[in-house]
């Protein structure tokens, strides 16, 4: 499953720029030139990292940066691009809360390499890794085979990928829209009972009913569905 990046440019130009590195990258990119825009996505969809381009921004960027991580939902990291004639430097975009910071002019390797190290820094896994771990769940990317508890699933194309997007985002709603969108390529309606269908299985399969394994995939009513930490308590009884 490929990286989801939400970009942030008004610049038309610089827009084009970042769309031709990030998909000879094989990065899915979402551009948005409003901040209004984006804050209203990230209400209903979960994001692998933001990418945000000051120039041209009317808000300031502090208020821009405490606006992003009020509303994503799945908290994710944030990389600021400025330009030498921009008042934000490198410094004060890490002090507002930017995970990474680069400065035009960019180098398109410099830039896909900040990017990783930045997801690497985030998941605690290389991107491009054959293997992700998640508590005790351990997903085999090249096999689309689950470890756990001393126990291997295999799991299908579907399976696998919306499993590893709701350990990617552990406690935090996704929504079926975007679950649809992910694996399906469009929200379309039509598939929203297949999607219910392998959940049903996933929860069947990895065990997620009753987080005897540390994780329970719940469904949320009218939303979509979340897979939930169970707490230390509950797990050392």
């Amino acid at each position: 499953m490929k990286i989801q990046l939400a970009v942030f440019a008004v610049n038309t130009n610089d827009a084009k720029i970042l769309g031709h590195i990030l998909s000879e990258a094989h990065y899915n990119c979402a551009f948005f030139d409003s901040s209004d825009v984006l804050l209203a996505a990230l209400e209903v969809e979960c994001y692998d990292a933001l990418i945000v381009d000051w120039s041209g921004e009317n808000a300031g960027p502090a208020m821009l940066i405490r606006r992003l991580r009020q509303r994503a939902r799945n908290n994710p990291p944030l990389m600021c691009i400025t330009g030498a004639e921009h008042p934000l430097s490198v410094a004060d975009g890490l002090r507002l809360g930017a995970d990474q910071c680069t400065v035009r002019p960019i180098s398109p390797a410099v830039l896909v390499a900040q990017i990783e190290a930045m997801l690497r820094r985030a998941r605690g896994a290389d991107v491009h890794s054959s293997r992700e771990a998640h508590g005790d769940y351990t997903f085999h990317i090249s096999r689309r085979e689950v470890e756990f508890s001393g126990k291997r699933v295999s799991l299908t194309h579907k399976e696998f990928n919306i499993a590893l997007l709701m350990f990617r985002n552990i406690s935090h709603t996704v929504t079926r829209a975007h679950i649809l969108r992910m694996i399906w390529g469009e929200a379309n309606p039509a598939f929203s009972r297949t999607l219910d269908s392998h959940v049903a299985k996933l929860r069947a399969k990895l065990e997620l009913r009753a987080g005897q394994h540390g994780y329970r995939l719940v469904a949320i009513y009218g939303h979509g569905y979340r897979l939930d930490r169970m707490g230390a308590a509950r797990q050392a009884m």
